[in-house]
């Protein structure tokens, strides 16, 4: 992840979950800390939808709407 002022990087294995919502997905890396990633920026929701359940797995996936 990365902005014009900063850049970090995570290992799939520390991400602690995934909730898909009706307008956003919300990737948290704790508890109390997520990326917010709204489906009007990204390019292929679908796409994101299937990377992040194929590095998580389902167990770590939560799916609130179908994407």
């Amino acid at each position: 992840m990365f902005n014009e002022k900063e850049k970090a990087s995570y290992r799939w294995q520390d991400v602690y979950h995934a909730y898909f919502e009706k307008e956003s997905i919300y990737l948290f890396l704790t508890k109390d800390k997520a990326f917010l990633l709204p489906h009007d920026v990204l390019e292929n929701r679908n796409e994101v939808t299937t990377l992040l359940e194929a590095k998580l797995g389902s167990e770590r996936c939560t799916k609130h709407i179908k994407p």
